[in-house]
């Protein structure tokens, strides 16, 4: 978790009266996918699901240019060849050096 996140977690917790972060009524979700869907559709979204926010997190990694191992182990993915077969594309470096071959000049 960075800063960023961990901040506004506490501030959200700090308004309410409640241990819990993730709230509805004053009662924690007990299914955050289908709150996530709730929530999807009521701005609109209605294709997105709990998973595109991590899917998110880690295409916004890779255009940062962080290293795919990285990426991966942040993800907790097992395996590297899945973390670069989906985000590697997403890197500014991806693809680079085979553009660069087709320069002229």
């Amino acid at each position: 978790m960075n800063n960023t996140i961990h901040k506004e977690l506490l501030q959200s917790q700090q308004k309410t009266n409640s241990p819990n972060i993730i709230n509805y009524c004053g009662e924690p979700i007990k299914d955050i996918k289908k709150s996530f869907k709730r929530a999807a559709v009521k701005t609109g979204l209605p294709k997105a699901h709990s998973p595109t926010l991590r899917h998110s997190a880690a295409v916004w990694m890779a255009q940062a240019g962080n290293d795919m191992e990285e990426i991966r182990q942040y993800m907790g993915q097992r395996r590297i060849d899945v973390t670069r077969n989906v985000y590697a594309r997403y890197s500014p470096d991806y693809l680079k050096k085979a553009a660069k071959s087709l320069e002229l000049y």
